[in-house]
């Protein structure tokens, strides 16, 4: 397994983090470290070890608590899957996102996950004090994780992880930085709700399947845990369709300080050539916020898209046109004519209309 530490040293960092608590399942995200002989976040063994990793390494994501008492603490934030990595002078890793982990003893994970990482220079806490850059290795390839206690718990693990996070210091909101927290899903509109999971490989990877004329919702549940002065405030969540997605409903809430869940009604339309398209969600502040100038950290959870036509669709258009064909050749026979001229001249219609139907977009899955 892969290990990869999280840090909140900085905005950009933090923002990352919450990226990684709330993209959903098979969304790939990007993490940079720096290779650089001064500064080696991700040393030449590690760096090898990445270039030789094969994609479908499962990775651990491990946050970082930098300015906790008695030094450095850590918290099991979500698993994933490698999908690939370049390096220069900084080292960026993709990864698939995985399920959401947590641990219910938070000493007996710091003890079991230092055993494992025993003499592979895990980022500690400095001489120097919790803001030294070259604090250890942030990427450690190649870890046998089986004795760290931590566990899967899926989407269901997301508030205890956001609150865990939420009550560190880099990842703290105050009086003048609010916080945002969000985890998203999309479900079909049926009372049943069913997830809808990033599948495929080759170029499908990493995307969100969605079939043409069916109607969607986005589940997002949300941590805003503001204080002090705005404790009543709110802040608004809004989204931005890509091409052939159509908004069932309002595409922006405001939303108070509290946890909770909200919904957003999406269709995907009829696409024409272009069959790929996005979905975007992101926070920001909203006009009741008071005192002193709030910052808002929030993540912006991306996602591709990818729009397909049903399979019984094209299969019963297949069908169609295999019994018209077919039907045309047996009624030139019978009057007499030439079965191959007969055949070829019904099989360019065939494809006439094969090409009409592709143009539309309706191909197989």
């Amino acid at each position: 397994m892969i290990v990869i530490f999280l840090s909140g040293y900085e905005n950009r960092y933090r923002a990352n983090i919450l990226n990684t608590l709330g993209l959903p399942k098979g969304v790939a995200n990007a993490y940079e470290y720096s290779t650089r002989d001064e500064q080696p976040n991700v040393g030449k063994e590690n760096l090898e070890k990445l270039g030789a990793a094969s994609a479908g390494t499962p990775v651990l994501f491990v946050y970082i608590d930098r300015f906790a008492k008695g030094g450095y603490r850590y918290i099991p934030v979500r698993e994933g899957a490698l999908l690939h990595s370049s390096a220069a002078d900084r080292v960026r890793v993709t990864v698939a996102m995985g399920d959401h982990v947590t641990c219910r003893d938070e000493d007996g994970f710091q003890k079991t996950l230092a055993a494992a990482l025993e003499g592979r220079r895990m980022p500690a806490l400095a001489a120097t004090g919790p803001n030294e850059k070259n604090d250890g290795e942030y990427v450690v390839v190649d870890v046998d994780t089986s004795g760290v206690a931590y566990e899967k718990v899926g989407v269901d693990a997301w508030s205890d992880v956001a609150r865990r996070l939420s009550m560190t210091t880099a990842m703290k909101s105050t009086t003048v930085r609010a916080v945002v927290f969000m985890c998203l899903t999309v479900h079909h509109a049926s009372e049943a709700g069913e997830l809808v999971e990033v599948e495929g490989g080759g170029e499908t990877k990493g995307k969100l399947l969605l079939f043409e004329g069916t109607n969607y919702k986005l589940r997002i549940r949300y941590l805003f845990p503001i204080v002090g002065i705005n404790s009543g405030a709110s802040h608004r969540i809004s989204v931005t369709l890509g091409p052939a997605l159509a908004a069932g409903g309002p595409s922006e809430v405001p939303v108070g300080a509290a946890e909770r869940t909200e919904e957003f009604a999406f269709k995907a339309a009829t696409r024409q050539n272009e069959p790929d398209s996005f979905l975007t969600i992101e926070a920001g502040a909203t006009s009741s916020l008071q005192g002193p100038p709030v910052e808002i950290l929030a993540p912006t959870l991306s996602v591709r898209v990818r729009l397909k036509t049903r399979s019984v669709v094209v299969l019963t258009y297949y069908l169609f046109l295999v019994v018209y064909i077919l039907g045309m050749v047996a009624r030139a026979v019978v009057a007499g004519h030439d079965f191959l001229s007969a055949f070829l001249a019904e099989a360019l219609v065939g494809l006439a209309l094969f090409g009409l139907f592709r143009l539309f977009g309706m191909k197989p899955i």
